[in-house]
């Protein structure tokens, strides 16, 4: 009995609960029937059972549960038809969930009286039923749809095919692939329950102030910007790391540098406490951002770019800011927390000068940076124990760095060239081409340096972070009222949070080549 009161008054299964809402449920039910029990107004009295279940009486006492099954017989079937007709009357009339509540839980509405109510709402609030609209597969139409037609109109049938039912998806929208940006203001006019002005200027400035339409441009513009970002191409993600971020303060990232050694036990079962020797960098993220506005102007011109490609193209840029904040903290080699360089020759010995070390001289260049690398030590003096995983050089040199690395043979000699075995195709270093690396715009660059890195999960490179770990950019999407007076239109902005910074010099050689 209790399943199908919950049913009836709520709409809700028995095992869609949670054990805290179960008891909630369960006792307004028992506090219900226990009202109806002792109610002395001459309401529905039950029906008597048969003899084998007449409620029996032990002085004041009501055998309650067999005047729960006839409830059950007098009441609850009845409350459950009528809610049930009730619920089947608002069906795809888009009535608001506060309205229809309130007609299910007043018994005295009958369903003849519900679509009354409902009607009425609709007059009142302007819903445009039978009024001419997009009609899609089903006959509804819905934000979703509206994006991805607008989506399918800009040719990113990809980014549709690409989420969940998107095959579906995109065969719904279909019928409205060359949806205009006038007839999306028009539809979410509709959406919103207002109705649709006669006159182009004033249907566009109405449609401004809607809560769908801000919903559904600024949907299509986040996704158009997200697949601009990910096509474009990140080097650093090859070898730097990632951070999370939950300010813009000063944050100090501790580098535990060495642990000591294990130590031999004693017959005593004593264990030597660890210790460490803590160094550190400090950083602080940045904000970067551009925004866009969408006038009246652009929807009568039908300007779908403003929501299709020049989104995508601040993910572009976006992406792009990422690798110019590694790339320019690379090539200006700053002071570490220690006061030295990045790369240093004494202090950090991961600098080599020798002019004729270039990736041209082939395998000799790669043989001295490859030993540099490996006599890293710790703040004690040990080695770290690090391969080098990366070679990252720029355009210059990505044909000699591909032939030192992926070559099955290698010519060496001055005099006689003879092809040897190439004992470096098999190491595993991955050559990564950076074209910043000898852009003249970049303070520091070079056409002939290279660097060798380690894995960014075994050692301290460059990190990149980012607010709450959010590594992709946002976009922000505003109404007229959030414009302001002076702007006729809606907009949207970009953000980007990040910074990178460089961890530890252990895991990094530099070397010159001139």
């Amino acid at each position: 009995m209790f399943e199908q009161w919950l049913k009836a008054r709520y709409g809700k299964k028995l095992d869609e609960l949670n054990e805290t809402e179960r008891a909630q449920y369960q006792a307004e039910f028992d506090r219900e029937v226990e009202g109806f029990i002792n109610r002395t107004d001459g309401g529905v009295t039950p029906v008597a059972p048969a003899a084998p279940v007449e409620p029996k009486r032990e002085g004041a006492v009501i055998d309650r549960d067999a005047f729960r099954s006839e409830l059950e017989k007098e009441i609850l079937g009845k409350e459950f038809k009528r809610r049930e007709a009730i619920r089947k009357e608002a069906d795809g009339l888009d009535i608001p969930e506060d309205v229809l509540q309130r007609s299910l839980d007043n018994p005295e509405v009958t369903v003849e009286s519900a679509r009354g109510v409902f009607l009425d709402h609709i007059r009142q609030h302007g819903a445009s039923i039978g009024a001419p609209g997009i009609i899609v597969k089903g006959g509804d139409i819905q934000r979703s749809t509206i994006e991805d037609g607008i989506m399918l109109r800009a040719g990113m049938e990809d980014v549709i095919l690409n989420e969940e039912k998107g095959a579906e998806r995109a065969n719904r929208a279909d019928e409205i692939r060359d949806i205009s940006l006038r007839e999306v203001c028009e539809e979410a006019l509709r959406l919103d329950g207002v109705s649709v002005p006669r006159k182009s200027e004033e249907m566009i400035s109405r449609a401004f102030t809607t809560n769908s339409l801000p919903q559904i441009l600024g949907n299509v513009a986040n996704k158009s910007m997200l697949r601009g970002y990910n096509l474009a191409a990140a080097t650093w993600q090859a070898w730097c790391s990632t951070g999370s971020e939950k300010d813009f303060k000063t944050n100090t990232k501790v580098r535990l540098s060495d642990l000591g050694d294990l130590e031999e036990v004693t017959n005593k079962g004593e264990v030597a406490d660890g210790s460490s020797k803590e160094e550190y960098e400090q950083y602080s993220l940045a904000r970067y951002a551009k925004k866009q506005t969408i006038s009246d102007v652009d929807i009568i011109n039908d300007d779908l770019s403003l929501l299709t490609r020049t989104p995508q193209l601040m993910g572009s840029k976006a992406s792009a800011l990422i690798s110019k904040l590694v790339y320019t903290h690379l090539l200006a080699n700053g002071n570490m927390s220690d006061g030295n360089a990045l790369f240093h020759t004494a202090k950090h010995k991961n600098l080599v000068t020798t002019a004729s070390y270039k990736l041209s001289v082939g395998a000799e260049a790669l043989r001295k940076a490859i030993e540099t690398f490996r006599k890293q030590t710790d703040a004690s003096g040990e080695p770290i124990d690090v391969a080098p995983a990366v070679l990252l050089c720029c355009p210059e040199d990505e044909e000699y760095a591909r032939a030192l690395l992926r070559s099955i043979t290698l010519t060496e000699g001055t005099t006689a060239r003879q092809a040897t075995a190439n004992i470096y195709g098999n190491m595993g270093i991955m050559p990564v081409v950076e074209t910043r690396l000898s852009n003249s715009t970049y303070t520091g660059y070079s056409t002939t340096a290279w660097y060798l890195i380690g894995d960014k999960n075994a050692i301290d490179t460059v990190q990149v972070s980012f607010l709450n770990g959010k590594q992709t950019p946002t976009l922000q999407f505003f109404n007229q009222q959030q414009m302001g007076i002076n702007t006729i239109g809606i907009g949207y902005r970009v953000i980007m949070d990040a910074s990178a910074k460089a961890l530890d010099w252990r895991g990094m050689v530099k070397v010159a080549g001139a």
